[in-house]
């Protein structure tokens, strides 16, 4: 079995809360409508998403986005509560997205509620 040495027990430990402290940080901003809802994309998304729920490559297509930039700014939506998946099957397997309440009114919120949903 290897030995670790100090150094590199004390590096392992240093990433370990780097990583921690980036996750208490963006619990912080997760609970900020205001901070998730600051990125134009993130807005954008959500706009979309509140008229009707939607797959990635339709949102992809419709945003322009890189695949990359999608899935964090989506995953960040989710992780916020203000956007969520639901399986359908077509034949095939999809996964849509869509906008919850509190997704709705989190764009109230920041003045971008500018669509009207039933």
């Amino acid at each position: 079995m290897a030995e670790t040495t100090l150094a590199e027990e004390s590096q392992s430990n240093s990433k370990a809360d780097a990583k921690r402290l980036r996750a208490s940080r963006e619990n912080t901003h997760l609970s900020n409508p205001k901070w998730v809802l600051g990125s134009p994309k993130r807005r954008l998304l959500l706009k979309i998403l509140a008229k009707a729920p939607d797959n990635p490559t339709n949102l992809r297509d419709k945003t322009g986005m890189k695949s990359g930039a999608l899935w964090s700014n989506l995953g960040l939506l989710v992780r916020a509560g203000f956007v969520e998946a639901q399986d359908k099957e077509n034949g095939e397997k999809y996964r849509y997205y869509q906008a919850t309440q509190t997704g709705l009114n989190a764009l109230k919120l920041v003045g971008e509620m500018t669509i009207h949903v039933a």
